[in-house]
């Protein structure tokens, strides 16, 4: 199918665009994913808040603990038991605090995972207002640069409209083949019930069986600057390739004086129900008439002096037709009937002053009712390109004019809950970590205190044998 003509006119653009009227129409998804948002951070909120508040209470007692920790002072001590006492008291510390710790961890990590969770939806916001912004673009009904189609306006009809006419002569000799297919010689009679009972079969032969044919010849060179030579191969004509086992299969090449060159092969396999045909040909060098490329209303074109190289391959099985190939013109000279109309034939004739060949790819398919056919080609980049250059620029700010009027209606909204939640998470992730810290800090005091004690007792230890031993030497 060949789509409409292109608008590219920006004053057209500007005119049939209401961008008020839009944004009017539009029920944003990202106003409702805020809200959304808003009512699973409101409950998460009212929770870290009643947590840090107890958090203030253990933060205290901590504080508290530390000042009992920094009352121990080893050096002071002067007697087993106020070291033991104190080494009670630190140890008491220890399990409070570790108690203190454990229960701060179980809320830590249901606090921080909370947060990671909805610091990740908040984080949809930008591809939700992205997702808005593309909506509104596509209700704008402002030109694709890219997927205008040029190309498909300037040679889509003339090589699809060819496809089609190949796709209809496929259709009819596979029907004309069909048609005059000779019938078996005598059908199978029904099976009968029973046992089965298996006979040796001697090899049969065709009636009509050419194994080899080798080509090879053609037009004097001398006397003919338009020489033709061909040489090549077929194998395996018969009259029934069930008793031959072989397909018939073709392997020809050729050239001609003029600089033209053919190679073509196929294999036609009827060795059971289902007819295969494939074929292979590539050609180079072929002259093309005159013909004509365009629509009546995008730049009417003649195309003159063109050479023609071709890769095809087919596939018929049964009812299953695909063909699929590359064309390659060159040296095309083209003549346009009329002089540019629009902004568009000016660009498209622009890009094709500069263009003396083309290169498209095409494919041919069964579908339901038929055949279809398709093609690509390398001129649209080029077209696409040209247009960029002349009006992207008032695209792209038509554009912009609709993606800032869709930030601009969202932004209040944004604004206030991304705040608030940044202000939250700033709050409540310091607090954490500040009563972490302090947690970190007893463990740590604990430790020390812990090792002064027990050097303070082993030294007092050492003094109380070093006097009785003193003693007893004295006595003797």
């Amino acid at each position: 199918k060949i789509s409409s003509t292109p608008l590219f006119d920006p004053a057209l653009w500007h005119k049939s665009l209401n961008v008020d009227s839009l944004i009017r129409a539009q029920n944003f998804t990202t106003l409702a994913l805020i809200d959304s948002l808003q009512r699973q951070t409101d409950p998460a909120f009212a929770e870290w808040d009643s947590t840090l508040a107890s958090f203030q209470q253990e933060k205290e007692r901590l504080e508290a603990l530390k000042t009992e920790l920094l009352a121990i002072r080893p050096a002071q001590l002067k007697t087993v038991e106020e070291i033991t006492s104190a080494l009670t008291v630190v140890d008491d510390t220890r399990k409070t605090v570790g108690q203190l710790s454990s229960s701060f961890n179980t809320r830590y990590s249901a606090i921080s995972d909370k947060v990671k969770t909805l610091t990740a939806s908040v984080s949809t916001i930008d591809e939700a207002v992205a997702g808005d912004v593309k909506q509104v673009l596509s209700q704008a009904r402002l030109p694709d640069i890219d997927a205008m189609g040029l190309a498909e306006q300037f040679v889509g009809r003339k090589i699809l409209t060819d496809l089609q006419k190949a796709a209809r002569w496929i259709d009819a000799g596979r029907s004309l083949a069909r048609r005059y297919t000779p019938k078996p010689d005598y059908e199978k009679p029904p099976r009968l019930q029973g046992q089965d009972i298996h006979f040796p079969a001697e090899r049969g032969y065709p009636k009509l069986w050419i194994k080899e044919i080798i080509i090879s010849g053609g037009t004097d060179r001398a006397q003919n600057s338009e020489y033709i030579y061909l040489s090549g191969m077929v194998k395996n004509i018969s009259s029934d390739q069930g008793a031959a086992g072989e397909p018939l299969t073709i392997d020809l090449s050729g050239n001609r004086g003029d600089g033209i060159s053919l190679s073509f092969s196929g294999l036609m396999d009827r060795r059971s129900e289902t007819p295969v045909d494939e074929y292979r040909a590539n050609l180079s060098g072929f002259r093309l008439d005159s013909f004509s490329l365009g629509k009546t209303d995008f730049l009417p074109t003649t195309v003159a002096d063109t050479r023609l190289a071709a890769d095809v391959s087919a596939a018929v099985a049964g009812q299953t037709v695909d063909i699929r190939g590359d064309l390659h013109l060159r040296s095309m000279k083209l003549n346009f009937a009329v002089e540019p109309r629009n902004i568009g034939e000016r660009i498209a004739r622009d890009v094709l002053s500069d263009v003396s060949g083309l290169d498209a790819g095409f494919r041919v398919w069964r579908k339901e009712g038929g055949l279809d056919a398709s093609f690509t080609t390398d001129l649209d980049d080029q077209f696409a390109a040209g247009i960029k250059r002349v009006v992207g620029a008032e695209l792209a700010a038509l554009q912009n004019q609709i993606r800032k009027r869709v930030e601009d209606e969202i932004a209040g909204k944004r604004r206030t809950f991304e705040r608030a939640f940044s202000a939250e998470k700033t709050k409540v992730q310091g607090r954490l970590e500040e009563y972490k810290a302090l947690i970190e800090e007893n463990k740590r005091m604990i430790e020390e205190k812990k090792k002064e004690l027990e050097a303070r007792l082993e030294e007092i230890k050492k003094g109380a044998v070093d006097r009785v031993l003193k003693d007893v030497f004295k006595r003797n």
